[in-house]
């Protein structure tokens, strides 16, 4: 029984990850707004398991067949290094060219800020502020190329490189007041150092993250001389909930979530700074904000906003001759109706399939259902007989869908570079059984 669970889990990694994401999902949901919406949260789990097994039940032959056929190596070991050392030229280039844009390090710049909502907004101004294209590029580094070349350079024993990018991405989390930075360039070679068994990596690794992570807390954090310089409480709240969370995107500006009354994520919150600290950065996080925005956007569509048919996405409306309708901006100003009314401007991501709800109402939890199974399971015969790396590659992009759309996650966010790169410089040449 154990042999074929760990069996199973070993070839159905991603949809045993995507479970707890759902789970978590569940859960922030049913604590915003009970049972309300669970009918439509069991119509895409439906769905999505449903094409998952139908899939993987009927399919496998073909889709190992195609796995055979069309995702085999062939870059030699010259063209990998060529394509290696380029990335590289690419990260070192455009950590400069930032950093000459910005005008120096943004968390140097906020050891002179008053109050934490003075830190928030120069953590935001460093995107918000940006080129688009700046940001593109930026995410790209930070989500992708640095975590991968560390993982890679890392493997390969190549320590020179492998402590440059290491070094270099510890600093540029660090200087952008971003504490999920760190984590998500850490994660993979965190992940792959546990399973190699080589724990002193593995402590350096975590060590760095905890350096940076305290170090922003020290530098960028005013509350750390809250005695001596007193912040309203309002404030304060508009701090604990502007930082990056799952749902931020380094193309949209972060939502004001300032808490109007007491929530029910204040009300689960433990007294405990410590203990408060290590909720916030889980279950708040992976839970609560995501729980609450999908539920947020249930009772907003159709009710108040109307179903898009396709509208909600700019390449079907471009087709369709129509209007772009953007509800991660517009339903901010109707969630958040007294920061709006001041001026303030979010985005409220949330999930994919709470968007396909969005545009065709149930039929698109069944759509979304079906599109994430597909893709989880071509996910899975690339990676095939690659356990380690498929868990260290894929779990941070798997865990941060509960939030963001999985296109966005697969562009902006990185994850298609990840599965490209781990093609080309890590996926074995063997044929399979």
């Amino acid at each position: 029984m154990i042999q074929n669970l760990k069996t199973s889990f070993k070839r159905h990694t991603l949809i045993y990850f995507y479970s707890l994401v759902i789970l978590l999902l569940i859960f922030g949901i049913y604590s915003t707004s009970g049972s309300e919406h669970m009918p439509k949260v069991l119509i895409y789990v439906v769905s999505l398991f449903g094409t998952y097994i139908l899939l993987n039940k009927f399919s496998f032959k073909s889709i190992l067949a195609a796995r055979k056929t069309y995702l085999r190596n062939t870059f030699s070991e010259k063209q990998q290094d060529i394509i290696s050392y380029s990335i590289v030229a690419f990260i070192l280039i455009t950590f400069i060219i930032h950093h000459i844009y910005l005008g120096g390090i943004p968390i140097l710049d906020a050891m002179h800020v008053n109050n934490n909502t003075e830190s928030a907004q120069l953590r935001r101004s460093i995107t918000s502020e940006a080129p688009r294209i700046l940001n593109y590029i930026v995410s790209f580094n930070l989500r992708a190329f640095i975590p991968f070349m560390i993982l890679l350079f890392f493997i390969k024993k190549k320590k020179g490189l492998y402590l440059l990018l290491i070094l270099l991405g510890s600093f540029y989390s660090f200087s952008l007041m971003q504490k999920s930075y760190v984590v998500c360039i850490m994660s993979p070679v965190f992940l792959y150092a546990i399973f190699e068994k080589k724990y002193l990596h593995t402590l350096l690794h975590l060590f760095l993250i905890g350096l940076v992570i305290y170090g922003q807390f020290i530098v960028a954090n005013p509350r750390a001389n809250i005695e001596a310089n007193p912040i309203p409480t309002e404030e304060i709240l508009q701090e604990n909930k502007n930082g990056f969370n799952a749902q931020d995107s380094l193309l949209n500006s972060t939502p004001e979530v300032i808490a109007e009354e007491p929530t029910i994520e204040d009300k689960f919150k433990p007294s405990s700074k410590v203990f408060s600290g290590l909720y916030h950065g889980l279950v708040y996080r992976l839970a609560m904000v995501p729980g609450k925005t999908a539920s947020q956007w249930f009772d907003i569509v159709p009710a108040q906003k109307p179903f898009l048919y396709g509208d909600g996405y700019r390449w079907l409306a471009a087709i369709k001759g129509n209007t772009y309708h953007n509800y991660f901006l517009e339903l901010y100003p109707i969630m958040y109706p007294r920061y709006a009314a001041r001026g303030l401007k979010g985005s409220v991501n949330t999930a994919s399939f709470v968007v396909d709800y969005s545009n065709f109402g149930k039929l698109g939890l069944i759509l979304a259902g079906i599109i994430l199974a597909l893709f989880l399971t071509i996910v899975e015969a690339l990676f095939w007989d690659d356990f380690k790396l498929k868990f260290s590659l894929n779990l941070y992009p798997v865990l941060i869908i509960s939030s963001t759309m999985l296109t966005t996650t697969l562009l902006t966010g990185g994850w298609g570079f990840l599965l490209a790169m781990y093609f080309i410089f890590l996926s074995k040449k063997k044929e399979l059984n």
